[in-house]
């Protein structure tokens, strides 16, 4: 179980990582394409449609395959369809490595195609990964570590494809390598990954609710923080890729320490840290990395919180996570109002005190 455990999460993780920096190259070349040309297409819609395709539709998604699952008796199909998602991509990567236009009324089913393939490789992957996770945050961490990088890498290399097409190749190649390891370990390595958890949960409906509401709301926050930060330091490459690798770090190390250490510490000590390091994160890049790195580390605590809180419906919980990141988002592009280090350092104390006061009226979010 440890050896399976092991080999499918680093093979996720790899694929994770492959399909952000794949859809960061394919979206941002989409918008790239569209900035200068006459009409109501705008860089803008092509990054909200995708995104909404592969942010919110993960929970109706997951939701069917927690139906399906439970009351029908289908056989787990988690590592296919996940791996379905890394073909679609890798195979629009190698499709558009050289292509230097596009008609404008195929920009949007492009984007709408690579977002449901991203919503099928991480809603197929996130439901293994929590399946497999005992109820404890450490896998989960890691596997969404590689995200952040990915994303980061995929938006820079974008402008480069016209000049040199070889990285959205190269991307396109690895994300279909991986996608055939997939493939071959859920048929040779992972014989079996139970979708079911028979944990009792005993808090009552009021208190759940309230549970999920919180988290819910925290991890929006968590999204809309993300891109109203303002950071005066952050320009460069070697910067922004500093500040992926600590985003990266804060989540798998999160992760970690809630299981080896308690959630509750976890949550404590990190947010603590972190509101004193956000307080000089607009000028300092240390102490940007550092809210960034500490700010991440409840990131698996909260996607872990939900699938606990809601056992039989680990899609649906999993959607949950990724429906609060896009409100966080939409809400930054509405509202559009930077939110300083001091303020930032409030509302991450806040956020502390909210994630402690869900295991105190939820308990069963943790793994005790």
């Amino acid at each position: 179980m440890m050896y399976k455990n092991r080999t499918v999460t680093v093979s996720y993780s790899m694929a994770h990582f492959l399909t952000d920096m794949g859809c960061g190259m394919l979206i941002c070349r989409f918008a790239g394409i569209v900035t200068g040309t006459a009409g109501v297409l705008t860089p803008f819609l092509v990054v909200i449609t995708y995104d909404f395709f592969a942010f919110v539709t993960e929970l109706p998604a997951g939701a069917f395959l927690d139906h399906i699952y439970r009351h029908r008796g289908h056989k787990n199909r988690n590592g296919l369809i996940a791996a379905s998602g890394c073909i679609v991509i890798a195979i629009l990567e190698l499709s558009a490595a050289g292509i230097k236009s596009l008609s404008p009324f195929l920009f949007l089913p492009a984007a709408v195609i690579t977002g449901i393939a991203n919503a099928m490789f991480h809603m197929g992957a996130g439901i293994d990964i929590i399946n497999m996770s005992g109820r404890r945050a450490s896998l989960s961490g890691f596997f969404i570590s590689g995200g952040a990088a990915g994303l980061f890498l995929g938006t820079c290399s974008a402008s480069l494809v016209d000049a040199d097409p070889r990285p959205m190749l190269l991307s396109g190649f690895l994300l279909l390598v991986t996608a055939l390891l997939i493939i071959w370990e859920y048929h040779h390595v992972t014989v079996f990954i139970d979708n079911t958890d028979r944990t009792d949960i005993r808090t009552g409906k009021a208190c759940l609710i309230a549970a999920l509401s919180l988290l819910f709301l925290v991890i929006a926050y968590r999204g809309f923080l993300g891109f109203s930060s303002r950071y005066s330091w952050r320009s460069g490459f070697m910067i922004g890729l500093a500040a992926a690798l600590f985003t990266a770090v804060g989540k798998a190390a999160g992760g970690w320490a809630a299981d080896r250490f308690g959630w509750r510490n976890t949550i404590a000590v990190s947010l603590f840290l972190c509101s004193v390091f956000a307080v000089f994160s607009d000028s300092s890049i240390f102490a940007g990395c550092m809210t960034l790195l500490l700010f991440n580390m409840t990131m698996p605590v909260c996607m872990m919180g939900l699938a606990n809180l809601l056992p039989e419906w680990k899609g649906a919980a999993f959607g949950l996570n990724t429906a609060a990141l896009f409100l966080g988002f939409v809400s930054y592009r509405l509202i559009r109002i930077p939110v300083s280090g001091l303020l930032s350092g409030v509302m991450t104390v806040i956020s502390a005190f909210i994630l402690l006061l869900i295991l105190h009226i939820a308990p069963e979010a943790e793994k005790i």
